[in-house]
């Protein structure tokens, strides 16, 4: 996979894990499904955040503050527990 198709792939993820971080943060999913969803984002935020390439792609996806906004909220919240 070139640089340009890994890079693109990822903002893909990303994405993915915005929309599953606002439903966390505004709880909208209750039993079960949060309980999954918390578990899967939590491993995977501890993935990225232990891996030097996720981190070296994200760096160039970040436009604005706001961006990927409910990420660093979960990840805050996540971090604090």
């Amino acid at each position: 996979m070139d640089e340009q198709s890994k890079q693109y792939q990822f903002a893909e993820l990303l994405n993915i894990l915005e929309i599953a971080s606002a439903l966390q943060v505004k709880n909208v999913l209750t039993g079960v499904a949060r309980e999954l969803l918390t578990e899967y984002l939590s491993s995977v935020m501890r993935m990225l955040n232990e891996s030097e390439d996720a981190k070296n792609l994200l760096e160039p996806l970040i436009e604005r503050e706001t961006t990927y906004k409910y990420l660093h909220i979960y990840y805050r919240r996540l971090r604090q527990a």
